[in-house]
């Protein structure tokens, strides 16, 4: 089966190339803003890799003709990033007043296991791999 795959990360990665894997082995290599033309196996998922970051394998859909996909960063990974920062930022701030209290080591603790399991799960959802039409 043939398809049309173009990667729109934005500024995320944009000097590496995000490896297409199937049957985890690399079928292709896609630079910024490239987009290439590939015959792929319609029976086995796609997935995207750059570095530890991944996506989810996703099934193309078996037509007649040629099937566009797009590579983009997933929307949550972005929000997920904002997010703690703020958050960590806000704890530096707090953290120069109330540095004696015992609480504040305990939540910075709390806060540290927080991120580091959305940090995990947000590696493997890094990159969401969707049709256009």
């Amino acid at each position: 089966m043939q398809i049309e795959i173009k990667r729109r990360t934005g500024f995320f990665g944009m000097g590496s190339p995000i490896q297409l894997m199937q049957k985890q082995q690399r079928i292709a290599s896609i630079a910024h803003e490239e987009s290439q033309i590939l015959m792929i196996d319609p029976l086995q998922p796609l997935t995207v890799k750059l570095f530890i970051l991944r996506s989810q394998p996703y099934m193309v859909r078996q037509r007649g003709g040629s099937v566009k996909l797009e590579i983009v960063l997933n929307p949550l990974l972005k929000r997920f990033y904002f997010t703690s920062y703020i958050i960590f930022f806000v704890f530096a701030g707090l953290s120069g007043l109330f540095y004696t209290h015992g609480w504040l080591w305990l939540l910075l603790i709390i806060l540290i296991v927080i991120y580091g399991i959305g940090l995990r799960f947000y590696l493997a959802h890094a990159f969401l791999i969707k049709e256009v039409e």
